[in-house]
């Protein structure tokens, strides 16, 4: 199995700018008038439990051989679920991490010049992400990833590159290779402000903060106070 170099990715806003962001939208609501009863059992929590789903939709490179490679529809999800101190800002415990297998779509077709070709063989499927580590720094998460490419093989054109697409085939092995997403952890009052004021959208039932996609992620946030 060779390895691929460790990468950094998916990096998202500074915190500086989500707590300036909950602070401006605290100001306005106050000036309207509105109850901030619900706002203060946030901030006085000393304990608040998170939910996060995280799901990516979007491209992987997922064959890869001495010829030619190959990408793929891919989609994904990852969990975590830990307890928070919202007064010292840290992740209490061990975070529990689950991860759901890897969902193949459509695989590119080869270059346009290369026709006649049958489909990829995909001898071991995929897995884009698979989560191995939550620290956090502040309110910014690091959530540290686990990705492997497929393993099988590319229909090629035989000895030389001459003949018809299939006439050999060009084998990939398995690639592993980690990389990071950062993921801001918005404070739980942000379910008691107007959503046009946390740059969040809320569920239906109000319970959960739901992020704008970015860079193929997607994230349900659900915090739920404990103490």
């Amino acid at each position: 199995m060779k390895h691929l170099p460790r990468s950094r990715e998916h990096r998202l806003s500074p915190s500086r700018a989500l707590l300036l962001s909950a602070l401006g939208a605290l100001v306005a609501v106050s000036a309207a008038g509105q109850d901030l009863d619900a706002m203060t059992k946030w901030t006085e929590a000393k304990v608040i439990h998170y939910l996060i789903v995280g799901d990516f939709a979007g491209k992987m490179g997922i064959l890869n051989g001495a010829h030619t490679i190959r990408h793929a529809a891919i989609a994904d999800r990852i969990e975590l679920e830990f307890d928070w101190d919202n007064q010292g800002m840290a992740i209490l415990g061990s975070p529990v991490l689950r991860n759901a297998p890897t969902k193949l779509g459509a695989i590119d077709p080869p270059p346009p010049d290369i026709t006649g070709c049958p489909p990829a063989r995909i001898d071991e499927a995929p897995e884009f992400a698979t989560a191995i580590r939550v620290t956090a720094a502040f309110v910014l998460l690091q959530i540290e990833l686990k990705q492997q490419s497929a393993a099988g093989a590319l229909p090629w054109l035989g000895e030389r590159g001459m003949g018809r697409c299939g006439d050999s085939w060009d084998p990939s092995l398995s690639a592993e290779a980690t990389f990071e997403v950062q993921l801001q952890l918005p404070p739980g009052m942000l379910l008691a402000m107007p959503p046009e004021s946390t740059g969040y959208d809320l569920s239906k039932d109000g319970k959960s903060l739901l992020s704008k996609p970015e860079n193929g992620w997607s994230w349900v946030i659900t915090p739920t106070i404990v103490r």
